[in-house]
């Protein structure tokens, strides 16, 4: 979802989806287009997907209803969560920040050797669901 934003009607409300590539995207000639994510995604109820959660702040700047990102491997290997978090706003789970909930996820592969521990991967399962406003 490399730059894209995109429409869909869930339950007769629009709600605008975005996608920015990884920070290291210009290595690979990938573009990253901030101002046009948070253009499409400003004050619209809004998914907003990055790869590394130091894109939150796009997120929060936009009014971004939810943020979810991974990068992290959830730390991979203890301890090296605590160096992973020096660098990363947010290491694995779901946060919240304003009115945005940020989700980072731990995925399901491994970053340099083959091995996790106590960084269990996983797979997440997100479920849209409607705000009642009285």
């Amino acid at each position: 979802m490399d730059n894209n934003c995109k429409e869909f009607v869930y339950k007769n409300e629009i709600i605008h989806i975005a996608g920015l590539p990884d920070r290291f995207s210009k290595f690979f000639g990938i573009k990253r287009d901030e101002n046009k994510i948070k253009e499409f995604l400003k004050n619209t109820p809004s998914i907003f997907i990055s790869h590394q959660p130091k894109d939150y702040k796009i997120a929060l700047e936009s009014n971004t209803n939810l943020f979810l990102c991974g990068h992290t491997h959830g730390g991979q290997i203890y301890p090296f969560h605590y160096l992973v978090r020096l660098v990363q706003p947010f290491l694995a789970g779901i946060f919240y920040r304003k009115d945005t909930a940020i989700y980072v996820n731990k995925g399901l592969g491994t970053w340099g050797i083959k091995h996790r521990y106590k960084a269990d991967a996983e797979i997440t399962i997100v479920k849209l669901i409607t705000k009642i406003v009285e």
